[in-house]
């Protein structure tokens, strides 16, 4: 029971039976309910479901807010080291402080305990260092009560977050072989124990340092007794301290009330011997009055039947020997908007000016304004408690709008509404376009008015009125719609139409053409669809016909592939007609459009490019053999791949009938009859797919017949190679190298890294894209593209030959691209990498074509590429001065950098 309703029951009772003193338990049972009544969910975002030991809070807390608005502002300034995660404590302990759980049997609420403060403030310290904010001086840890885990009756707030569940987890070392000291919670000693991680796929369970692994899992979880429950039941000793002057415990609360209704003020103060109620700037309503009681106990007013001149502030006066105490309360009466001048109707011809008033009444001032019924916004002039909306020119409302003057204000709202009859003269709403069409096609011209009605459409051709005849020329819908079948050139001419009502008339023109059938585009030789393996060339045909005669372009998945193609295994035959792509990739698979156009129209087809993977494996290989002089040798080669390879033989690498008169090759095998002491050497099978090789190497030796060496005393075998490489542009073929020559075996030779063919972020179409060498092994084989990781932002990203992922060698983000169709990749300093050109501006300089330079790691302006600073205007490209200048008016070739055209 609150003390308000105490208060009035005293009232009734105090009638009755008089003033009965109050017991001692009477009042703690008393003040015990005004705490619970002062009790309340918490709300405040920050603290609300997210684990705290209790569910409701009082005020004022240790910073003396009384609400949880005036918390909520205050923990909004924390948010930002809260959710930085630099402890668990953090937010519990500024939760305890600025929203305080609710006692059960105390008045006073409980602080945060020292432990708790401490652990959040040393977790955080540097968090809240790096902030503007300043630590609380309430929130002295030195000053908190600490936690006794063994008092029933806590002292303070505690709180322990619960362990992540990977604490649970037995310990994974995982199937890496990279080997690293790590530390892991062992749950049934409790303690934290060393242990070795394999380096990957392990659990969560591991921690780098003894002091992580305690800190996230070595206490158990642990909330004080006592505050399992929505309130605390707290039980402390009260001390008094005598006050001189009066103290109000309970000011009447500021009211805001509708006319009519009743309000009741309370006022509570300590050490009274007397009270008293005044209104302050005005009577008190004497007749109004229904209850007006003192006692030491409290003060309650009753007032019925409130009237905005009730309205005011009213004051509780507390007395006693040592002084008076004052408390004031406001106390605001509502009165409901009412409108009290309308007009009923409202008619208009459009482009005329509307003027529309309304008047209006209530406590406090209503807020007015207008509406219209499509939703567009209404300006008005007040004046006084009159309201006026005047529009000008009429030009967009239909007939029947409704207009709706609201007043709104605390109290509630009033409206009216007032429908406006707008008579509109015609406008149109659809109307066919100048447009052209083949000889044989139908033809629908479209033409839809609004307006007043009746409207009446009319049809003219060059001026004269339309007769559709019902058969090649039709009318829909009462002439909006005229339909013409099998279209001929003598339908060529201007239609008119003519929409009118009794406000007004409007027309329109359109010009319709018929092109004549042999004049169109037409395809003649149409590209077919194919199929072949990543390396190869393709080349797609498509002949057109048409006066005047057409231009070909091609498409890509339907993007414009360009003229010349930016990538540079494209290329058009001398008048577009073919398309040809070289060295064909996985992404070049698509389909691909012959698009054919003139100022007649347009016809397009489609092939579709489907590539496969070739595949080349060598199942049988050579090795290395010993061979008594006047025996045959015989050497087997075998492999099998997509397409189908042919097998070539050398020795010491030249063509095998370069170097012998006398062999024979019968369909995998090499036969070398009587074998003379000449014919040992270095012998080499190659298979050729036209996509990938396949090769494999051995040694023969030619014996002497008294050389022959038991097998168990003869030396190991020379090291033999197979290997299957694709065979990139520019790549030397080392068949032509006698590797007995070179003094290694052929395994030693160092082999390019393979170019990927897996790629699946191919760059962004129209920037820079294709192969370069940026590991400077002599081949072209990385896939360098420009990607825009984050919006607004490129980057320069290479895919290198033989390696994983997709973003292994990059510049940094935010990289100047350069002027379009200026720049180029190109080993311009010399160090045998290729670097990135284009025309950019660089500041102070001017224009010229700046280099980002390649280096070991990555490109420069990369500051993970090198440990020292570099910078992505590495250095000016080489060149004649005055054409480098006007390095935006001229086109580069993106692979040799070497200007196209010059404006």
């Amino acid at each position: 029971m609150g003390f308000s309703t105490f208060l009035v029951l005293a009232v009734v009772a105090g009638v009755l039976l008089g003033n009965v003193p109050e017991t001692l338990a009477a009042r703690r049972d008393r003040q015990q309910q005004q705490q619970q009544q002062r009790c309340q969910r918490i709300k405040t975002p920050q603290c609300k479901d997210v684990g705290l030991p209790y569910e409701r809070t009082v005020f004022p807390n240790i910073f003396g807010q009384d609400s949880q608005k005036s918390a909520k502002s205050s923990l909004k300034k924390w948010e930002q080291v809260i959710e930085t995660g630099c402890s668990a404590y953090i937010r519990p302990l500024l939760c305890a402080a600025f929203v305080p759980a609710c006692p059960r049997k105390s008045s006073q609420t409980l602080p945060p305990c020292r432990e708790l403060c401490m652990k959040a403030k040393m977790e955080c310290e540097s968090q809240i260092t790096e902030s503007p904010l300043e630590w609380p001086v309430e929130l002295n840890c030195d000053t908190l009560p600490s936690y006794n885990p063994e008092r029933k009756t806590p002292k303070c707030i505690h709180y322990e977050p619960p362990k992540p569940a990977h604490c649970k987890l037995h310990k994974e070392i995982g199937p890496c072989s990279t080997y690293h000291p790590f530390w892991y919670f062992d749950r049934v000693a409790k303690t934290c124990q060393t242990f070795t991680y394999g380096g990957c796929l392990g659990n969560k369970n591991r921690f780098e340092t003894k002091e992580a692994c305690i800190r996230t899992c070595g206490q158990e979880s642990t909330i004080a007794p006592g505050m399992l429950s929505t309130t605390l039941d707290i039980t402390t000793n009260e001390a008094t301290t005598p006050q001189p002057l009066p103290k109000v415990l309970e000011r009447p609360m500021d009211q805001t009330v509708f006319e009519g209704e009743t309000v009741t003020l309370n006022c509570f103060a300590s050490g009274a011997l007397e009270y008293t109620w005044r209104r302050i700037a005005g009577p008190m309503p004497e007749h109004k009055i229904l209850a007006e009681e003192y006692s030491r106990e409290g003060a309650i007013l009753i007032i019925a039947d409130m009237m905005p001149e009730d309205a005011g502030l009213y004051m509780c006066i507390a007395e006693n020997q040592a002084g008076v105490e004052e408390s004031v309360a406001s106390i605001t009466v509502l009165v409901p908007p009412r409108i009290v001048k309308f007009p009923d109707s409202a008619l208009i011809i459009q482009g005329e000016t509307l003027e529309l008033k309304c008047e209006f009444t209530g406590v406090p001032p209503p807020k007015v304004y207008w509406e219209r019924e499509d939703g567009q916004f209404v300006s008005q002039r007040v004046n006084g408690t009159e309201s006026t909306v005047i529009i000008s020119n009429i030009n967009d409302i239909q007939t029947g709008m409704r207009f709706t003057c609201v007043g709104r204000n605390e109290a509630g709202l009033d409206k009216r509404f007032i429908d406006v009859e707008v008579k509109v003269p015609p406008y149109f709403t659809a109307f066919a376009r100048n447009r052209t069409l083949n000889e044989g096609e139908t033809a629908d011209f479209l033409c839809q008015a609004e307006g007043t009605r009746p409207l009446t459409i009319t049809w003219y051709k060059n001026g004269e009125p339309l007769v559709a005849d019902g058969v090649r020329t039709i009318f829909f819908d009462n002439g909006t719609s005229f339909h013409i079948t099998s279209t001929t050139p003598s339908d060529s001419g201007r239609y008119t139409c003519s929409a009118s009502n009794t406000v007004g008339q409007i027309v329109d023109d359109v010009y319709f053409q018929v092109i004549a059938s042999a004049a169109l585009p037409r395809i003649t030789e149409s590209p077919s669809n194919a199929t072949i393996y990543i390396g190869q060339s393709i080349r797609f045909h498509c002949q057109a016909s048409g006066d005047p005669v057409p231009t070909v372009s091609w498409l890509v998945d339907g993007f414009t592939i360009g003229v010349p193609p930016l990538d540079r295994d494209m290329r058009y035959s001398f008048n577009g007609t073919d398309l040809v792509i070289d060295h064909v990739n996985v992404r070049d698979a698509g389909k691909y459009t012959c698009l054919v156009t003139s100022p007649h129209g347009m016809e397009r087809v489609s092939a579709q490019l489907r590539i496969r993977e070739p595949k080349l494996e060598m199942e049988t290989a050579i090795s290395d053999t010993n061979v008594i002089i006047g025996d045959d040798l015989v050497l087997t080669c075998e492999a099998s791949g997509e397409p189908e390879p042919s097998l070539t033989w050398y020795r010491n690498g030249l063509p095998i009938n370069e170097t012998l008169q006398r062999f024979s090759l019968e369909e995998n095998s090499l036969i070398i009859p009587i074998l003379t002491s000449k014919m040992g050497g270095s012998y080499k099978c190659i298979y050729d797919n036209g996509v990938l090789t396949a090769s494999s190497s051995a040694m023969v030796e030619i014996l002497e017949p008294t050389a022959i060496t038991p097998a168990s005393s003869m030396p190991p075998p020379m090291s033999n190679s197979t290997t299957a490489t694709p065979q990139p542009s520019g790549t030397n073929d080392m068949s032509d190298t006698d590797l007995s020559e070179l003094g290694t075996a052929p395994s030693s030779l160092m082999e390019l890294k393979l170019r990927r063919y897996d790629v699946t972020d191919t760059g962004i179409p129209d920037l820079f894209r294709g192969w370069a060498d940026v590991q400077g092994q002599g081949a072209a084989n990385d896939y360098c593209r420009v990607i825009e990781p984050v919006e607004g932002q490129y980057q320069l990203s290479c895919v290198l030959a033989g390696s994983e992922g997709e973003v292994n060698y990059t510049t940094n983000l935010g990289f100047e691209i350069g002027e379009r169709n200026t720049w180029y990749m190109k080993d311009e300093d010399g160090d045998g990498r290729d670097d990135y050109c284009r025309c950019m501006r660089e500041a102070g300089q001017g224009r010229w074509v700046y280099c980002t330079k390649a280096g070991a790691n990555g490109f420069y302006g990369n500051p993970d590429a090198e440990d020292f600073e570099t910078n992505e205007v590495s250095f000016r490209a080489p060149g004649p001065g005055e054409e480098l200048k006007k390095c935006r008016k001229r086109r580069v070739d993106p692979f040799f950098g070497l200007p196209e055209t010059l404006e």
